[in-house]
């Protein structure tokens, strides 16, 4: 019997693991990539460390409009069976807490695994490929799982792939084609467009894991400052979303991945017009009862002291003078003025309001909220539910996760369990 012969749609961390996955199962496989190497995104993740998966996993980590069909995913590729693949591709792992990283230290050392164990399965990449159309071959019946087709429509159903004005014949196609994310060539959401061609609705797509915009001019005075802060991001007044941890301040705006952890929710309510802030807690390792009673404390042994005096040590000095003149004090004023001011300098300090008018769109993401809809997509196998040989893997889905490997872990699950899936004559 002859091998399937498979394409892959995409040459990112979800195509390679299923390029991968599908010819270790006797699948010829072909991968389309229109940059001129594969894996570039895969090299800029974790600043060129790969945070590659993370043990502490859940479906909780991930926003989607369908997550019992991402817990379907997960429950059958956990952290454990990422960390034990890569390993036997030659990644040995390194845990720092949850995370987990190349021993390497080297997102470059993942992407030459791949590579190898490409090459050594005899996968053919085909770069500087833009696939222009993907479509059933004529006279195949299709009617993937959950639609009624049968195993034999599911068997014989033929593909096309039209890439640099060549069309090529395949048993199934995985479509891993990434998402709008990023400023690397490439990441344009042609995939997407793929996707829509084939009768595939779209949940809509927005930038997410990205800086927050604003023009609040405190924040001219603010541009560089790093500190330990809690970002809560803000809906019509409701908190939405928050996370603790390093808050950069910039001129634009806000950035860390504080603030990209909730950024997903700020680009759709902005478009629908609602009103969105975030408040700034710049003392998160105490409760507001804990904060209050110790700023109490330092300003009763101050009292002698300027407020700018009674901020050194406490906060970042631009910090604490644009809280300073935010309240319409002058840093020279004595600290005795706390008790006066007390709630409105207590407010500054641990939610320092800024509001949000954007994000710094797609090029500036890491990854995006939207794409395919799952509720379309036979989880775990990842064939599309209206179209038999056709699979999905990836950041092309509606499923983002979290800083922290998550997304990653996406990449390899889905890509894992298409390419197994897609090859089963192998």
């Amino acid at each position: 019997m002859a091998a399937d012969k498979i394409a892959v749609i995409g040459g990112g961390a979800a195509g390679l693991m299923a390029a991968v996955s599908a010819a270790r199962r006797g699948a010829r496989v072909t991968v389309f990539e229109h940059n001129d190497r594969v894996g570039k995104k895969l090299l800029a993740t974790g600043n060129g460390r790969c945070n590659y998966t993370n043990m502490n996993m859940a479906p909780d980590y991930y926003g989607t409009r369908k997550p019992g069909q991402v817990k379907k995913v997960l429950d059958c590729f956990p952290p454990e069976k990422a960390v034990a693949l890569l390993e036997q591709l030659g990644i040995c792992p390194r845990y720092r807490g949850s995370l987990v990283y190349p021993n390497s230290d080297q997102a470059s050392s993942v992407l030459d695994c791949f590579r190898t164990a490409c090459t050594g399965l005899g996968v053919c990449f085909r770069t500087d490929s833009h696939v222009s159309a993907v479509m059933p071959a004529p006279g195949k019946r299709t009617g993937g799982e959950g639609t009624g087709g049968s195993l034999r429509d599911k068997e014989t159903a033929g593909w096309l792939v039209t890439a640099g004005g060549r069309t090529y014949p395949f048993d199934r196609v995985i479509l891993a084609a990434g998402s709008k994310a990023s400023d690397i060539p490439g990441a344009d959401g042609s995939g997407y467009v793929l996707a829509q061609k084939t009768g595939h609705a779209l949940v809509p797509v927005y930038p997410a894991l990205v800086q927050l915009t604003s023009g609040d001019p405190f924040l001219k005075g603010l541009a560089g400052v790093r500190c330990q802060g809690t970002v809560s991001l803000c809906i019509d007044g409701r908190v939405v979303a928050e996370d603790t941890g390093e808050v950069q301040l910039t001129q634009y705006g806000v950035s860390g991945i504080p603030a990209f952890q909730v950024s997903r929710q700020a680009a759709p309510a902005l478009e629908q017009g609602r009103r969105v802030t975030v408040l700034l807690n710049f003392l998160p390792q105490w409760d507001r009862e804990e904060a209050a009673a110790y700023l109490d404390r330092r300003a009763e042994g101050m009292r002698a002291c300027t407020l700018e005096e009674y901020f050194s040590g406490l906060l970042n000095k631009k910090l604490s003078s644009a809280i300073i003149r935010r309240v319409g004090l002058k840093a020279a004023a004595p600290a005795a003025e706390w008790s006066r001011y007390r709630q409105q300098l207590f407010r500054q300090i641990t939610a320092f309001t800024v509001h949000i008018t954007g994000t710094r769109g797609f090029s500036a993401a890491q990854v995006c909220s939207g794409g395919v809809d799952l509720g379309q997509v036979n989880c775990p196998s990842m064939e599309s539910r209206l179209h038999a040989g056709l699979y999905f893997a990836g950041e092309i889905l509606d499923a983002d996760g979290l800083c922290g490997g998550y997304n990653l872990h996406w990449a390899w699950a889905t890509g894992y369990l298409a390419g197994t899936h897609s090859a089963r004559k192998g």
